[in-house]
């Protein structure tokens, strides 16, 4: 009885805990979502958490390290460029499209594809022909030594 009193008080308090660790509150850097010091497995669940609950993350500040990816659109001949957070098969890569702000020639702006990319930029929502999707603007891309 004395060890189920116990356990039980150790469960409350790492509730209480977890509920008051947040990310609602900003880091020093003005970050509200750093998924760049998250483990693979952290990141993934963070990130499929932002995906299901955009409207809460909507507006927040992420930062993300991952592989930079793009493609061109052969009818318009816009770029779009993303950071690919959790590699795998093409069925199943997660990661943002992120805007940049300022003037940028593309390609010679942007790196190797598959080059290891940090993005920080703001949550937003777009429609492309009536598909909503999430995308990361004001986005600040630097290249990642490792």
């Amino acid at each position: 009885m004395k060890k189920s009193v116990i356990v039980l008080f150790i469960l409350l308090l790492t509730g209480i805990f977890a509920l008051n660790c947040s990310n609602d509150v900003k880091n020093d850097e003005g970050i509200d979502v750093d998924l760049s010091v998250l483990s693979i497995t952290m990141a993934q669940a963070e990130f499929e958490n932002i995906i299901t609950n955009f409207e809460k993350y909507m507006g927040q500040v992420i930062r993300a390290t991952g592989t930079y990816y793009s493609i061109i659109d052969d009818i318009t001949g816009d770029y779009y460029h993303y950071i690919i957070i959790i590699p795998g098969d093409e069925c199943c890569q997660m990661g943002f499209e992120f805007k940049r702000d300022g003037e940028y020639a593309e390609p010679d702006d942007y790196p190797e594809r598959n080059a290891v990319i940090m993005v920080t930029g703001i949550l937003s929502k777009g429609d492309d022909h009536g598909f909503p999707y999430l995308y990361l603007s004001s986005g600040e891309m630097t290249l990642v030594n490792r």
